[in-house]
């Protein structure tokens, strides 16, 4: 799905999200934990109010996963499948690879590793 879009699926959201994820100060445990928290917040507020929406494919596959879920494990379970799928197969993925654009020298940063 992510090949298909061109690997701007996501953009600019990825790429501010990566940023701001490595600007915070990592000796805090507690703080870096609330930091991204708050990061991720932004990141799915701008997801919601993003124009123009996300491929009609993706939010096709979305639907179709949810209603199948929703029969045999009910509406919480539904929208958790909804999610996790779009975590693990098309956030992350992209998140990874912003992560390697921006830092090819260093790899993943313990930040960016915690966030995916």
């Amino acid at each position: 799905m992510v090949q298909v879009a061109g690997g701007n699926l996501l953009a600019p959201e990825v790429p501010d999200l990566v940023r701001e994820v490595n600007a915070h100060d990592a000796r805090d445990p507690d703080v870096t934990a609330r930091a991204m928290h708050l990061e991720v917040e932004r990141f799915t507020g701008r997801l919601a109010s993003r124009a123009p929406p996300l491929p009609q494919g993706l939010v096709h596959l979305c639907h179709y996963l949810y209603h199948a879920a929703e029969v045999k494990f009910g509406v919480l379970a539904a929208a958790n499948s909804v999610v996790m799928m779009l975590v693990s197969r098309v956030i992350t993925p992209i998140v990874l690879r912003e992560a390697q654009r921006q830092g090819p020298d260093t790899g993943f940063s313990k930040k960016i590793s915690e966030l995916s």
